[in-house]
């Protein structure tokens, strides 16, 4: 991987291509380092914490799918040279897995189940000034 720009608080995390699971609404939970800022905004290290509501998959009921708990978004993706108090530095076009259920369509027994190949990607680091490798 080349070089990205670091993710800092307001960050934006999307589906990747390809990933099983579409639309809906993604919401930051942990808070960004008081310790390593880009321009007064946080930086946010693996394990950073989100949820996710609202989306589509095939096979289950529209708007149904949501991550039954927080989910931590550790990079599958990167090579972890930027580390801020020993813990690596997300980075623009991190991609991590997502934990997901939903509502069987058609209905089943039991009515939900998980949901295979979600990915999420951060698509804008919400910063345009320091790289990390």
């Amino acid at each position: 991987m080349g070089q990205e720009f670091l993710a800092v608080n307001g960050l934006t995390i999307d589906h990747n291509p390809g990933s099983t699971v579409s639309a809906g609404h993604f919401n930051i939970i942990s808070v960004p380092s008081s310790k390593l800022k880009i321009k007064e905004k946080g930086v946010y290290k693996s394990g950073m914490l989100f949820a996710f509501s609202g989306g589509n998959a095939v096979g289950f009921v529209d708007g149904s799918v949501q991550t039954s708990l927080t989910s931590p978004f550790i990079p599958i993706t990167t090579n972890a040279k930027n580390k801020s108090e020993g813990i690596q530095i997300l980075k623009e076009n991190d991609v991590s897995t997502m934990i997901c259920i939903g509502i069987y369509n058609p209905s089943q027994n039991p009515p939900t189940g998980p949901v295979n190949g979600a990915f999420v990607k951060i698509t804008d680091a919400n910063q345009d000034k320091v790289l990390g490798i």
